[in-house]
């Protein structure tokens, strides 16, 4: 199956499979899960390289004097003040746009019992998260997940 998703959304699926226990998960349903993760994984470190890069690349000649100034507790100039504003608004807006880009993941589809089977197998995952995971790595989620309406029920 390809699915076209946000980074974003490929990130903090990445956050929440590196915490979860796949252990009332099925062989099958884990093996299925496995190069999709890799993938995902894949994905998040890049981001997170980028994100490094674009604080480097970004960051003024004089930050470091500027962050010492500041644990310090001096206040800083108005000129100061405007490029430590321009500096993070910057950052901000470059990995904003980097979060939005729209990644094209091939992968095996799980099913809805599979992610269902991974929520009861790891505690604290509360129902929202499931559902992201479900509409990330399920091929009938959407379809699922859509809310009947009395018109459609009396058909």
């Amino acid at each position: 199956m390809k699915k076209t998703v946000k980074t974003e959304k490929i990130i903090a699926a990445a956050r929440v499979l590196g915490a979860v226990d796949t252990e009332k998960m099925e062989d099958k349903e884990q093996i299925l899960l496995v190069p999709v993760g890799f993938r995902i994984k894949k994905i998040a470190e890049a981001y997170e390289a980028y994100q490094q890069e674009v604080i480097e690349k970004l960051r003024p000649k004089d930050f470091d004097a500027l962050t010492a100034k500041e644990q310090a507790g001096e206040a800083f100039t108005p000129e100061e003040q405007e490029r430590v504003r321009k500096y993070n608004t910057s950052v901000a807006e470059c990995l904003r746009k980097e979060a939005e880009k729209e990644i094209e993941l091939d992968f095996e589809p799980l099913s809805r019992q599979a992610i269902l089977n991974l929520k009861k197998g790891t505690k604290g995952m509360n129902f929202g998260t499931m559902l992201e995971l479900m509409e990330l790595l399920c091929e009938d989620a959407a379809e699922a997940s859509a809310p009947e309406t009395a018109e459609t029920e009396n058909e």
